[in-house]
C-alpha cells in the first residue's frame, strides 16, 4: 500500500494510483515472484510457482486435498484471491512452462517441439540466437546438446559475419 503512490499519474478527471500491480511496470514480475516464492514457502515441498502459475504435487489423492488446502490457505493469507474459472484442479498431468508434467516425468510438448522443428532457417546473428534460445529450453531431452550447439554459438559472436550462410552441416541439432 505503501508504494501505491509511485505509481500515480493525472488525468483532467483527478489523480489516480493502481491498486493492483501493473505488470508493465519494468521489475514488476521479478517483484511478484518473490511474493509468490514468499507467499508460498512453507508449502514448497509440494507446490512451486512462476509467477500467477501454480502447481501442486503429489503422490496421493489424500495427499494432493491435503497439500491443495494448505497451498490455498497460503494464498488467502498472502492476501491474494484466485480465479476458480482458470484453475485445473486434481489433473494427472498439467502442461507448465512448456512441458507436459505427470507420473513423475516430464516431457516437451508436442506444439512446442512442432515449433522447433518448423523454425525457419537463420539467416542472421539475431535470428540464430532466437532459435538457440528456443531449442536451448528442451536441451535436456539433446544428448550432448553443449556440444553440439557450440558451432552455432560461435557463430552468434562478435567478429562473426551477421549473414548466416546455413548448410548441411548444422542439420545435427
Amino acid at each position: 500500500p505503501e508504494a501505491r503512490k509511485l505509481t500515480a499519474f493525472r488525468t483532467p478527471f483527478g489523480m489516480y494510483h493502481f491498486k493492483v500491480m501493473p505488470f508493465g511496470l519494468q521489475g514488476a514480475p521479478a517483484t511478484f515472484q518473490r511474493l509468490m516464492d514468499h507467499v508460498l514457502r512453507d508449502v514448497s515441498s509440494f507446490s512451486a510457482a512462476y509467477l500467477d502459475d501454480v502447481v501442486v504435487f503429489s503422490q496421493t489423492w489424500k495427499d494432493h486435498m491435503s497439500h491443495l488446502k494448505q497451498v490455498l490457505a497460503c494464498i488467502r493469507a498472502g492476501g491474494m484471491t484466485i480465479n476458480p474459472q482458470k484453475c485445473a484442479i486434481a489433473q494427472r498431468e498439467v502442461a507448465y512452462l512448456g512441458y507436459i508434467i505427470g507420473f513423475g516425468k516430464i516431457r516437451p510438448q508436442v506444439g512446442k517441439v512442432d515449433a522447433v522443428h518448423k523454425f525457419p532457417v537463420p539467416t542472421t546473428k539475431k535470428k540464430l540466437r532466437s532459435f538457440l534460445g528456443l531449442v536451448g529450453w528442451y536441451r535436456k531431452f539433446i544428448p550432448q546438446f553443449a556440444e553440439r550447439s557450440a558451432v552455432l554459438n560461435n557463430l552468434t559472436k562478435g567478429k562473426a559475419p551477421n549473414k548466416i550462410q546455413w548448410t548441411e552441416d548444422f542439420r545435427f541439432l
